[in-house]
């Protein structure tokens, strides 16, 4: 059982060439790797501001609800309902809305 051993030179000749040839692999690995963290973050920066706004105009509207301001609220709902449809504060804001039509007979 005899091992060939390589010399220092051409272990380093071995390194190089797998280098050369895997670098543009690792390389786009990265790239893509970084892109995506990039890109989620972005997009939960982005559905974090989303959730802010609708939560602002949530508060408005209850406020206009407390200061028994029907009118104020509804037109703020409508604009929750039609700026933030997937937003669990549309449901609550159509319930608001049922709420004051509840009320108004």
């Amino acid at each position: 059982m005899a091992e060939e051993y390589l010399t220092d030179d051409e272990q380093l000749e071995a390194v190089k060439r797998a280098f050369t040839e895997y670098a543009p692999w690792i390389l786009g690995g990265v790239v893509l790797g970084v892109g995506g963290w990039y890109g989620l973050q972005h997009y939960k920066s982005h559905k974090n501001e989303v959730a802010f706004r609708a939560a602002d105009q949530f508060s408005q509207m209850t406020a206009a609800l407390q200061m028994n301001d029907p009118k104020k609220s509804l037109q703020i709902a409508d604009g929750l309902i039609k700026d933030f449809p997937n937003s669990p504060y549309a449901d609550q804001a159509q319930l608001t809305v049922a709420r004051i039509d509840v009320g108004k007979r």
